[in-house]
């Protein structure tokens, strides 16, 4: 199966305005809209980590370092060679930010893939103190791999298109991926199945969450329907439901 984890960075929107607190900025008064600066990506089972940013297209950058077209095309190239893609608060920043780009530069939709979320698993099954933010998450999992802090110095020279801070900010996208890869492996017993690894896995039974071949039954779930199986997987603690109905033997 070809799981692609990603993440991407979005430069500060510049605008006009009276006061600091409490303000609505309409449209009009926005000098300079938001764009991908980068976006970092890595496949699973693959170590390295890939990124892509504003700075690799040097003709684009010098003419207008706003222009984020090469991080849609790179980043859009990799969503559509995926069965699935898991973002931390993807469904509602990454994605979406991504689309508005691909659409504003003209480039093709991205093709339907899974899409993994640990902020939803967090925010649904969980009450953690502190939020659900990754790095309140990583604090309390205790992830040895922490992302890197961007002082808002940095982030405004990155809007302005400064050099030095734009690779500054590459490295703080790229090093959210193995965080976020951290915690989804201690959410990922409570992700719901949408990926079933025994279609990628042919002539084999394994944990529909993580592919483990090894699995015990944990009890029965009855419906209206009849009674299933339960298994629950010994590595990851996934627990899901066979999809046949058990026999039953009358006396």
């Amino acid at each position: 199966m070809k799981l692609l984890f990603l993440d991407i960075e979005v430069a500060l929107q510049v605008g006009y305005f009276y006061d600091q607190w409490n303000t609505n900025i309409p449209a009009h008064k926005i000098k300079h809209r938001g764009f991908m600066i980068c976006a970092a990506w890595k496949w699973l089972g693959n170590d390295k980590i890939h990124t892509v940013s504003i700075l690799d297209d040097e003709k684009r950058f010098k003419k207008n370092h706003r222009d984020d077209y090469i991080v849609a095309k790179k980043l859009s190239e990799q969503i559509n060679e995926a069965d699935a893609i898991c973002a931390y608060n993807g469904d509602n920043f990454d994605v979406r930010e991504l689309n508005a780009s691909l659409v504003l530069h003209g480039l093709p939709p991205l093709r339907q893939v899974v899409q993994i979320d640990p902020y939803k698993i967090a925010k649904k099954h969980f009450r953690f103190k502190g939020g659900n933010s990754l790095r309140n998450l990583c604090d309390l999992f205790d992830v040895k791999e922490k992302k890197l802090h961007v002082d808002d110095d940095i982030w405004i020279g990155a809007a302005d298109g400064n050099i030095k801070d734009i690779k500054t900010v590459v490295s703080r996208c790229k090093s959210d991926i193995p965080t976020m890869i951290a915690v989804y492996d201690k959410l990922k017993p409570y992700a719901p199945a949408k990926i079933d690894y025994n279609h990628f896995i042919p002539e084999a039974d394994v944990c529909p969450s993580c592919g483990h071949p090894e699995f015990k039954r944990d009890g029965c779930k009855y419906s209206a329907a009849g009674k299933r199986q339960q298994f629950r997987c010994r590595k990851c603690n996934h627990v899901w439901i066979s999809r046949n109905l058990m026999k039953v033997v009358h006396a």
